[in-house]
């Protein structure tokens, strides 16, 4: 394997990143049949945005990018969106341009990763971004991807994944993307294994091979196999690329896309959270419609003490500390991102959004969760070799230099600034926002 000059230590914290979020995430599983296709002749050429939302409406790239996230089970569950262009944009960073060799593209993502891991505490890698080229194989496959897809990570301006357990992981991209590029490059490349152009409602795509199928023999195979050798299926639109290992799953992002189905920007409750976010410049942003309860926290701890988590108290302890603690009323959308430092502060913002059925609501949850951060102590519930050995009753207040909540309208709106760089609140307490002890633990409901 080659070396990609990242620093070890920043891979070390994507692969405990990767290990919460695999042993908390909140999943719904779906069928793994594929749905019925037939082959196409004609290439994906033709543009869907015609009949969909047009992206010059949108302000961010956050809300451009939910016009096409589907309204489904597991986008509800969980989402990331990722904003390379604003973090290039605020580091200072010039994206390659189209003539850029391949390892000025292998520098760009280098920079992008260590110094917004360095100045915001925001780690822009995930395994499955795989069209993004921001995952932690950095340098193992851009050699082929430009020329065979005509597209690689300096073409990358928002990412949005969600379906977060495999095989289910799928990913959108919003950037400088084109269908008749990738088509030219596809058709000049000699060494890609063939693949398939199918059609959906009068949109083609590509594909490889069968639904989820994958062989370590064709691990980074062009024009596009991943780590785990899986080709899926790629749909190229003017401004846009996605990624899926199914039909179904690519036929609901077309039909987002096509604006035939809803997207999660159709629904106030996201619309509302991501404006709120998009208000504030945060450059990522975890947003779920899941919440959690003392029992249903508890149920996650036991499965992460089952998968070999050093167990610090029993079940019935962490539920006492938990039900003894001030318990949010239930809401509706939770959302959580990550600001530059503004002139008035020298340390990354992080921003939680809180989104009610009612202001009256919205009020009660903003005296319950000062209360909460105030007064209620928290015991963490496992450990690992490692983690420091005292890590039991902290207050929240023990992580915050400080904090400020506000109430718009039907929204709870948290600011708050990190105790110390490297601990900010959404790396420490809420970057894996679906583990119990991130967000749901922070605004635990009732």
């Amino acid at each position: 394997m080659k070396s990609n000059g990242v620093p070890n230590l920043v891979f070390a914290r994507l692969g405990r990143v990767i290990v919460y979020t695999m042993l908390f995430g909140i999943a719904v599983a779906l069928s793994a049949c594929g749905s019925d296709v037939g082959s196409e002749s004609r290439a994906p050429e033709q543009s869907a945005h015609g009949t969909g939302p047009d992206l010059s409406k949108s302000k961010t790239g956050f809300e451009k990018i939910f016009e096409y996230i589907p309204d489904i089970a597991e986008t509800r569950e969980t989402v990331y969106v990722l904003d390379i262009a604003r973090l290039a944009q605020e580091l200072g960073i010039s994206a390659p341009s189209g003539e850029a060799t391949t390892a000025e593209v292998i520098e760009y993502q280098k920079q992008i990763i260590v110094q917004s891991s360095r100045s915001v505490g925001i780690f822009p890698v995930h395994e499955n971004s795989w069209l993004s080229g921001f995952n932690s194989y950095v340098g193992e496959f851009e050699e082929t991807t430009y020329d065979s897809l005509g597209f690689d990570a300096r073409n990358v301006e928002q990412i949005a994944m969600f379906g977060i357990r495999e095989p289910m992981f799928r990913e959108v991209i919003l950037g400088t993307y084109s269908p008749s590029a990738t088509l030219e490059s596809l058709d000049s490349c000699s060494d890609c294994l063939p693949h398939d152009v199918l059609e959906y409602a009068g949109v083609n795509y590509y594909a490889w091979g069968d639904d989820f199928a994958s062989s370590t023999k064709l691990r980074f195979a062009p024009p596009g196999y991943d780590f785990l050798g899986r080709g899926g299926r790629i749909f190229i639109d003017d401004g846009l690329v996605a990624r899926t290992l199914s039909h179904e799953h690519m036929h609901q992002i077309i039909d987002a896309v096509r604006d035939v189905a809803p997207s999660l920007a159709d629904d106030p409750d996201y619309a509302l959270a991501i404006s709120l976010l998009a208000e504030r410049e945060t450059v990522d942003a975890r947003i779920t419609s899941a919440q959690h309860t003392p029992d249903s926290a508890i149920e996650l701890m036991e499965e992460a003490w089952a998968n070999g988590f050093r167990r610090e108290i029993t079940a019935d302890e962490l539920r006492q500390q938990l039900e003894a603690t001030h318990l949010l009323l239930p809401f509706k959308v939770a959302a959580v991102g990550t600001a530059f430092p503004t002139s008035e502060s020298t340390l990354p913002q992080t921003y939680v959004v809180l989104v009610h059925e009612d202001e009256r609501d919205a009020q009660e949850n903003a005296d319950r969760l000062r209360s909460r951060i105030e007064l209620d102590e928290y015991l963490f519930p496992f450990g690992t070799e490692a983690d420091e050995p005292d890590m039991s009753a902290q207050s929240w207040s023990d992580h915050l230099l400080d904090y400020e909540i506000t109430v718009q309208g039907r929204a709870l709106i948290l600011r708050a600034s990190a105790e110390k760089f490297g601990n900010t609140l959404e790396h420490s307490l809420l970057r894996a926002s679906f583990f119990p002890f991130g967000i749901h633990a922070l605004v635990l409901t009732e």
